[in-house]
């Protein structure tokens, strides 16, 4: 009876052992290993070199090899089968967070520029940059990375911190340019007389038709998805008024 004893608490013990061993052979128990909802969902996790790789389940349920930086310090997500670092403090190198991961793949930051293929309204994937400094909603605005309620900083084509953003096309498609503060000349970006719709992020802003806010001038609080007659492809300057 006490041989069995015995021999059951030795067993207990080698299963101590062997379980903290087996979750650090997956790479959890690691203290390099970061942290994050991934775990939820992906398996087999090694750390080499600075990197982590893992198989990932994706939408179907198959599992996939994924390699992303350790050097995480948001939350390591799996997006649909591939290890995203995500982060609101826009911290280089990691992406921010956004409803544009809903619709956009591929999605990698270098340096402080996001670049995605996001799907437009005819399901077509395009790719597409914007600034990753972007501590608000990271959107897919028509199979463009557009950034709303975040902080302010240049405008310009293809940038990502737009508090409000001129579309070239009616229905916000078309070349867009976003907006963080005033500009006196839109013909620098190549817009000058190009807008039909924009979006409003926040503010009031104040559109005219001629450079340096002179001319004939409309006050705009909310999104318009095509201007009448008398503004379309007639604004020269934006600038923010409230």
């Amino acid at each position: 009876m006490r041989a069995a004893l015995a021999l059951i608490a030795a067993a207990g013990a080698l299963a101590a052992v062997a379980a903290p061993a087996a979750a650090q052979d997956r790479g959890y128990g690691r203290p390099d290993t970061p942290r994050g909802s991934y775990q939820d969902s992906c398996r087999d996790v090694q750390i080499r070199r600075g990197e982590i790789s893992a198989q990932c389940r994706d939408n179907r349920g198959q599992w996939v090899w994924s390699t992303a930086s350790a050097d995480c310090r948001g939350d390591m997500t799996n997006q649909n089968g591939r290890l995203t670092c995500l982060s609101g403090s826009g911290r280089p190198g990691t992406l921010p967070r956004g409803s544009y991961l809903e619709s956009c793949r591929d999605a990698s930051v270098r340096g402080r520029e996001l670049t995605a293929q996001c799907r437009d309204d005819r399901g077509r994937w395009n790719w597409t940059s914007a600034s990753a400094e972007c501590r608000g909603d990271m959107t897919n605005q028509n199979g463009r990375l557009v950034c709303f309620g975040g902080a302010g900083g240049p405008g310009g084509p293809g940038g990502g911190r737009g508090q409000a953003v001129l579309f070239e096309d009616a229905g916000y498609r078309g070349r867009a340019v976003n907006v963080d503060g005033d500009i006196a000349d839109l013909g620098a970006f190549g817009f000058n007389d190009r807008a039909s719709a924009i979006r409003v992020g926040r503010g009031e802003w104040e559109l005219c038709d001629d450079i340096n806010y002179r001319g004939r001038c409309w006050r705009i609080s909310s999104d318009i998805s095509l201007f009448s007659g008398e503004m379309n492809d007639r604004v020269s300057s934006i600038r923010r008024i409230r």
